[in-house]
């Protein structure tokens, strides 16, 4: 590690001994849906853990301050963070309608999301023209329930779209040719494609589009120093080798 690098931890480090602590009310409740999306968030043996949980309980130590989650499906999740009935939301990606009720800062960026179309393997001939997908206006097509998948999927034209509440609820359609096509992001698709639910699903490349997932707080929270209390220790923690040695553990 170079003098620099040593320099700004240090410096970074007094920022946040002199900050003050005790304006925080209580210790943060951090929301997310109750699905597991691995490699970012999932149960290993009954235990919440993944790259967001890590990354989160990581930075949360160098404040310092505990964190509780909560898992509840994701749109009361949505509705107690706009309520303030929970200090902050993971996993959630911005615009303008969630910026009304929560505050998202770049540092608190959790990780970036790359979104692709997914088939059923076994109707390749069917669906792809020369690796590329036909007119998506022919196609029904299977996406999550609260996921935002960005301004350039609002415009594109399907023949039906389904919502589904989870993604092996979403495959189970895909492989019984229920649904033509559905969207995963490439992290979803690399953590679980060794699962008997992955058998017959191919990825298309590239990604038809990317946004930020973020850690987002309620503007209501009673913790109103917390966004930028946080974003000072996870900037801390993204400069330090433990944040390499975690995105390594999780293939990032």
């Amino acid at each position: 590690m170079n003098k620099a690098v040593v320099k700004l931890l240090w410096f970074s480090s007094l920022i946040l001994a002199l900050w003050p602590h005790h304006l925080l009310a209580e210790d943060l409740v951090i929301l997310r849906g109750n699905e597991d999306y691995p490699p970012d968030e999932m149960h290993v043996d009954g235990k919440l853990t993944g790259f967001h949980i890590e990354l989160i309980e990581n930075a949360a130590k160098l404040i310092p301050l505990t964190v509780k989650f909560e898992s509840i499906p994701w749109k009361r999740a949505i509705q107690m963070l706009n309520d303030g009935d929970g200090d902050a939301l993971t996993y959630i990606s911005k615009n303008p309608e969630r910026e009304k009720h929560a505050i998202f800062l770049d540092a608190n960026i959790l990780t970036e999301s790359h979104y692709h179309f997914i088939i059923n393997n076994r109707r390749k001939s069917d669906i792809l023209d020369n690796g590329k997908l036909k007119p998506l206006s022919q196609y029904t097509i299977g996406v999550q329930r609260g996921y935002d998948y960005s301004k350039e999927f609002q415009f594109l034209t399907f023949k039906n779209k389904i919502i589904f509440n989870s993604v092996k609820q979403m495959l189970a359609l895909l492989n019984a040719n229920r649904i033509d096509i559905a969207i995963l992001t490439m992290a979803e698709y690399t953590a679980q494609k060794e699962s008997i639910y992955f058998k017959y699903v191919d990825i298309i490349q590239p990604a038809f589009t990317s946004n930020a997932s973020y850690l987002a707080f309620s503007i209501k929270s009673k913790n109103r120093n917390a966004p930028q209390l946080f974003a000072k220790a996870m900037t801390r923690y993204k400069a330090s080798e433990a944040f390499q040695i975690l995105k390594d553990k999780y293939n990032k």
